[in-house]
């Protein structure tokens, strides 16, 4: 079941939502905990909507369901939007924080033409500050070889490296430390890469599949699809300098490192897929799924929840476009210059321009789609 904990974000336990037995790391406060046992994300999520744009896939509430246990983010080939295939992305809108350890089970599909990945994206950034954890059956590039390509960004540096090994068709253990000074991604106990340096900025975690890119390629034409990205068991933790390790009660026992006989026929027809988030403005209060344009292709979307702030009840990623903003930016002060007690007609074109200007970049903005990564 979901559970908010309290504390420095300000969060509470939700009503009828339980915490699993997790044990708090030291220095470490659990914040979040999300056994996936109801019938949909809980509050905090929100889904992916938009194209991406350098890619073949466009993203749908639709593909985003929770059921036994597991959060289960799906790819199929069904035109969308203008693109061949329609895959889900979902992250922790409502869950932004500094710093923060994170640990889930995964299960990426074992069909080539996916990038099944993990992002700690940043709602008022974009990727230059964002955590990417890429899971490739066979990428579309050379060697060809099933591997993980991490990505760790802060602020227009970055630490990254590519791991080959076995991260498809069965479950395995993540963590990702976010703290001052430093970065990890670890996969079944083993830092696969650690980076000396991390970003300041507020950020949550999504789970996405995309493809159609120079490293993903798209499945093949006798690929089974849907495929499936399975999650289980996510703790998000706060960083709390000192804190003693400690214990919040959890309904679920971990889980098997075998996929589930529904899972694995999920992951024999899976295909990857690349996705990356993009962010909204300020100025755009999202009342559904975020439909990013096309024309942002490749940009990282803008974070946009589907409620308020605090924690409530509401996918991560609405099911319906945000509207656009009721007025266009306010152009006061720009030009106000006045000639002998009255305003010419050029200062009047001006602020209209400006006006006209600044309401285009703001639906823009808000039109760009959440989670089109960069990486080609």
């Amino acid at each position: 079941m979901v559970t908010l904990l309290g504390g420095g974000l300000g969060l509470c336990v939700l009503p009828g939502t339980a915490v699993g037995s997790s044990a708090a790391p030291a220095g470490w406060r659990l914040v979040y905990s999300d056994d996936f046992t109801g019938s949909a994300p809980g509050s905090v999520w929100g889904e992916y909507g938009g194209t991406y744009g350098i890619g073949a896939n466009a993203w749908s509430p639709d593909e985003v369901s929770v059921s036994d246990g597991t959060l289960r983010v799906k790819m199929e080939r069904k035109s969308s939007q203008g693109k061949p295939y329609t895959s889900g992305g979902v992250g922790t809108w409502k869950l932004a924080q500094t710093y923060g350890r994170y640990e889930f089970q995964a299960m990426a599909p074992t069909v080539a033409g996916i990038d099944s990945y993990v992002t700690l994206w940043p709602p008022d950034g974009d990727d230059s500050d964002a955590t990417l954890v890429e899971l490739l059956a066979k990428p579309a590039t050379p060697p060809g070889q099933e591997a993980a390509y991490l990505t760790i960004n802060y602020g227009g540096d970055k630490s990254e490296k590519t791991v080959p090994g076995s991260y498809c068709g069965a479950f395995h253990d993540y963590v990702i430390e976010w703290a001052p000074g430093y970065e990890s991604i670890s996969v079944d106990g083993r830092v696969l890469l650690k980076s000396p340096k991390s970003t300041s900025m507020k950020r949550w975690i999504g789970f996405v599949m995309s493809n159609g890119d120079t490293l993903t390629g798209t499945p093949s034409a006798s690929a089974a699809l849907p495929a499936e990205f399975d999650i289980r068991h996510l703790r998000v933790y706060a960083y709390s300098p000192g804190a003693p390790g400690s214990t919040a009660s959890t309904s679920s026992p971990p889980a098997s490192s075998q996929p589930s006989s529904k899972a694995s026929a999920a992951a024999s027809s899976a295909t990857t897929a690349t996705a990356t988030p993009t962010r909204t403005t300020a100025t755009t209060t999202p009342t559904g799924a975020f439909s990013p344009s096309a024309a942002a292709a490749g940009q990282p979307p803008a974070v946009t929840s589907t409620a308020s702030a605090s924690p409530s009840s509401g996918p991560l990623q609405p099911s319906s476009p945000p509207s656009p903003p009721s007025a266009p930016l306010s152009a006061e002060g720009a030009a106000s210059t006045s000639h002998g007690g009255g305003i010419g007609l050029g200062p009047i074109l001006l602020v209209a321009a400006l006006g006209a200007a600044a309401l285009v970049g703001v639906v823009f903005l808000s039109k760009r789609p959440q989670g089109a990564r960069r990486r080609t």
